[in-house]
């Protein structure tokens, strides 16, 4: 089926879909989003040094990046999706029905800035990242089940 018939389908009227089923779905990765999180907290907790913020800012992108990996697992896609920018990842959520706000592609700036032109966050857009990243965890964490052992 093709991307295009997928939306389709979804679109119409007389369709109800979830992204729960009775079957767990299998995260391939051996860190969560929330782990991620909680280092970029860690992180930007620890100082505001460079290397604080900096780290903050590049834990906090992973969490994002690992949800949205998550919810392209969920819905099927993470074959598709795994050289796909985050832009277009972004808007392939959106076009799902998932809240997928412009904010996440204003913040990803930010840390292209930092990856691409050395430049050092300060302590108040590493935390509006952080919270933005936490706020999308926790707003899409109902379309994903993770099946996974707690490693100690």
């Amino acid at each position: 089926m093709e991307f295009s018939e997928v939306i389709d389908f979804l679109s119409n009227d007389n369709s109800y879909w979830s992204s729960r089923g009775h079957e767990e779905i299998d995260i391939p990765f051996d860190v969560t989003p929330s782990e991620y999180l909680s280092f970029a907290e860690f992180d930007l907790e620890s100082g505001t040094e460079k290397h604080s913020l900096i780290n903050a800012l590049s834990n906090a992108k992973r969490s994002l990046d690992c949800q949205i990996d998550c919810l392209m697992i969920a819905f099927g896609f993470f074959g598709n999706s795994k050289k796909w920018n985050v832009p277009k990842k972004i808007e392939t959520l959106k076009n799902l029905g998932i809240i997928a706000p412009r904010i996440l592609n204003k913040i990803n700036s930010v840390r292209n800035l930092v990856e691409h032109e050395f430049v050092v966050p300060n302590k108040e857009q590493v935390s509006d990242f952080i919270d933005i990243v936490a706020l999308f965890n926790a707003s899409t964490e109902k379309h994903i089940l993770i099946s996974r052992e707690i490693v100690k």
